[in-house]
């Protein structure tokens, strides 16, 4: 998927808080950039972060404004490089905030925002590599919990002494009715039966349609999104193991 389109997606999950996004690329075509653009359009509800850990995503949580919505980790490696029990702890913690919220039950916190259940949207970043990575240490919940979001970028065709820049007309709001204007999953013919796939991926057709988008523009879209898909062999090599675990929605 080209820059241009990926971004229509982050744009639409950093919208509604939802659905979370593992954006995967080669190192050095712009992915951080990419990013920071992204977050700087939606700094009064995203934080983005070049670095997580189980502790200060904990507090942060605890602290952090109610309107964030959305935090945005520009390289999953920083969690890759920490010590094994902490990278257990960080993306538990993850998963946990994309798919019940925090609770006391998993926390000390007598009040606050951590008492209130409130879910987190997450957005990942990293390599092919990083996701054949978390397949082999076993991090199959958390990688179930995101959209793929594969981007390239032809770097001859780009001016790197300019600043990057989002395309034009990128909305930056959405009404609650509006969404709601449509219910059906059949809008675009998905046939992903699998029910948390099928509710990340209603909400960015849902989400496309009230934009305005038409559904040939929405279907080309949603081409270029990818599922994982839990590979049987894992003692293949990391570029067959990478291609067996993305699945394509359409």
């Amino acid at each position: 998927m080209q820059f241009e389109d990926a971004e229509v997606i982050l744009n639409a999950s950093m919208i509604v808080g939802y659905p979370p996004l593992f954006i995967v690329g080669d190192n050095t075509i712009g992915k951080t950039t990419l990013l920071k653009a992204m977050c700087s359009k939606f700094n009064k509800t995203t934080i983005f972060t070049t670095a997580i850990d189980y502790g200060g995503l904990k507090e942060f949580v605890k602290v952090a404004d109610k309107n964030i919505k959305t935090i945005v980790l520009s390289d999953i490696q920083s969690v890759l490089s920490r010590k094994k029990p902490v990278q257990e702890a960080t993306f538990g913690y993850i998963s946990t905030l994309i798919e019940e919220g925090v609770t006391n039950e998993i926390t000390f916190a007598k009040a606050g925002r951590e008492a209130s259940g409130v879910k987190l949207n997450v957005i990942l970043a990293g390599t092919p590599r990083h996701v054949v990575r978390l397949i082999r240490l076993g991090e199959i919940d958390l990688l179930t919990r995101f959209l793929y979001i594969p981007v390239e970028r032809d770097l001859d065709k780009v001016d790197l002494t300019k600043e990057f820049k989002l395309q034009d007309g990128l909305p930056s709001k959405i009404k609650k009715s509006d969404l709601l204007k449509f219910d059906r999953l059949n809008e675009i013919d998905i046939k992903i039966k699998n029910i948390r796939y099928r509710k990340m991926i209603n909400t960015i057709i849902l989400a496309l349609l009230s934009f305005g988008y038409d559904k040939d523009k929405i279907k080309n879209l949603i081409k270029g999104i990818m599922i994982f898909n839990p590979p049987e062999d894992e003692g293949l090599n990391w570029v067959q193991l990478y291609m067996r675990s993305m699945k394509p929605i359409l």
